[in-house]
């Protein structure tokens, strides 16, 4: 099982998300927390991907985290045809705290994910100290895929849309 430690900020993990959504066909992102800078690191290379259908993105509203902003900007993606959800961790009372990046592509027998303590955030890409294993096992990848896709049968998961983003805006709002 090939792995590489990724330690920040000695790395720059978009730039490795980056060069990994190149090489992909498939990408799965689950992130607890999703912050408009950090997004924006990574959007112009997902907006461009070959085929958006094939993007899924699950974040959340686990401790009221997860900017508004970010998840009218994830709207772009899904208008392009991506997959994309907030699992409702206040509602379900179920704590949602996973950080994980995942591509494939079965053409070229490539497969990495990269499960660490970063969320989707310009601190945690690039400055604060954080620490993240990229494995790249297609045995592995598949079996993290089925544990993570097992999030789109929850009941607590909910399609983003306007409206999720509306009542999440003012539960944020009151937060903040």
């Amino acid at each position: 099982m090939a792995y590489k430690l990724i330690d920040i900020p000695n790395h720059n993990l978009e730039e490795i998300i980056n060069e990994n959504i190149e090489k992909s066909e498939k990408i799965l992102i689950v992130v607890s927390f999703i912050f408009q800078k950090g997004l924006g690191l990574i959007i112009d290379k997902l907006k461009k991907f070959k085929n958006p259908k094939n993007i899924t993105i699950i974040t959340s509203n686990y401790l009221k985290s997860t900017e508004p902003n970010a998840l009218n900007k994830l709207l772009e993606l899904k208008s392009l045809g991506s997959s994309v959800y907030l699992f409702d961790s206040l509602t379900s009372k179920e704590n949602f705290h996973i950080k994980s990046y995942s591509f494939e592509n079965t053409n070229r027998n490539f497969f990495s994910c990269i499960i660490g303590s970063s969320n989707m955030s310009f601190s945690a890409f690039k400055l604060s100290h954080e620490l993240n294993i990229e494995i790249k096992d297609k045995n592995f990848s598949e079996e993290y895929k089925q544990k993570m896709l097992n999030f789109l049968t929850s009941p607590h998961l909910l399609e983003l849309n306007e409206k999720v983003i509306n009542d999440y805006e003012k539960i944020y709002e009151e937060n903040n």
